[in-house]
């Protein structure tokens, strides 16, 4: 199994709670996940998303949502169309705070007012309602100091609403327990990616034994132990080369990953690329000159 670089969204929201971008893509994307939640809304087009290894085609007017630790690959390079995308990343409690009845449950499971979360949804019967909400909810954040936070939240829940389709699974307060402690040994990790951790210490912090930790830690975040350490510290090493200027033997030793040549290995095994060819392949994907034509596609996008 490849190793999932996390695309950490706090980076995207300064001090917002929420995030709001639109894209237009012609490639595919390598798996990732991320520590937030993410709704994939597709304005135009057609691509393949591979969302925790199930494949599916989503279209004009469909929506994906990706919970924290869902591994997901965007594919449009085959499509007539260029896909056009939005994206919103917030946390669980945005909703919950606000008084929604909202729960994100390990990598596969989310429910909202009792009723489950597709992967996917087209939103059968309800696609003009569903693209009017994701257009209410981009125009709101474009008003960036005067958008309201509770208005954003309600056009979330009102997506959420359409898309849910059957009631949802009853999860254990034993599950909801270890899904917690998991979530304590995953801090950890986060928090510490740089200093040398050890199973044993995150079975503790956990209050779980070893085999029950391993097992459960896999079926929580969908990776080992030492996978999911190594991601964290590819994450935080690539996000280091592209937003300072540092030395790759400097960004290796503050990601626990040693030293330069250890650096290159493990870009090299599980990004298929060089540090360098990923910091020049970044510096090109994040171009905003594909922001125009997206605006002009789509005339309530030209307002600021």
């Amino acid at each position: 199994m490849p190793i999932l670089p996390i695309y950490n969204a706090t980076n995207f929201f300064g001090s917002l709670p929420i995030r709001v971008s639109t894209q237009a893509t012609r490639d595919r994307d390598h798996s990732h996940f991320h520590q937030h939640i993410q709704l994939c809304f597709v304005l135009s087009g057609e691509l393949k998303h591979k969302i925790n290894g199930t494949e599916y085609i989503q279209r004009a007017g469909s929506c994906a949502f990706i919970l924290p630790y869902m591994s997901h690959t965007l594919d449009s390079k085959n499509s007539d169309d260029t896909p056009i995308i939005a994206y919103v990343w917030f946390e669980e409690s945005f909703l919950t705070e606000r008084g929604y009845d909202f729960y994100a449950y390990g990598k596969n499971t989310a429910h909202f007012e009792g009723r489950l979360i597709p992967a996917i949804s087209d939103f059968p019967q309800f696609q003009d309602d569903a693209m009017r909400t994701i257009r209410n909810i981009m125009e709101e954040f474009n008003l960036q100091k005067n958008m309201s936070y509770d208005k954003l939240a309600a056009y979330i829940a009102e997506l959420m609403r359409l898309a849910c389709v059957e009631p949802a699974r009853k999860i254990s307060s034993l599950s909801l327990r270890q899904v917690d402690r998991i979530n304590l040994a995953v801090s950890h990790i986060i928090r510490n990616y740089a200093q040398k951790i050890n199973t044993d210490d995150l079975c503790e912090i956990a209050n779980m034994s070893r085999r029950s930790f391993t097992e459960h830690f896999k079926s929580t975040t969908g990776l080992t132990v030492s996978e999911f350490i190594l991601s964290v510290r590819i994450f935080n090493a690539s996000k280091l080369l592209f937003e300072e200027d540092i030395l790759y033997d400097e960004a290796a030793k503050k990601c626990g990953l040693y030293n330069q040549s250890n650096l290159a290995r493990v870009f090299t095994k599980h990004l298929g690329m060089s540090p360098t060819q990923y910091v020049k392949q970044h510096n090109i994907n994040t171009s905003i000159l594909h922001q125009i034509p997206i605006r002009h596609r789509f005339n309530w996008l030209l307002e600021e």
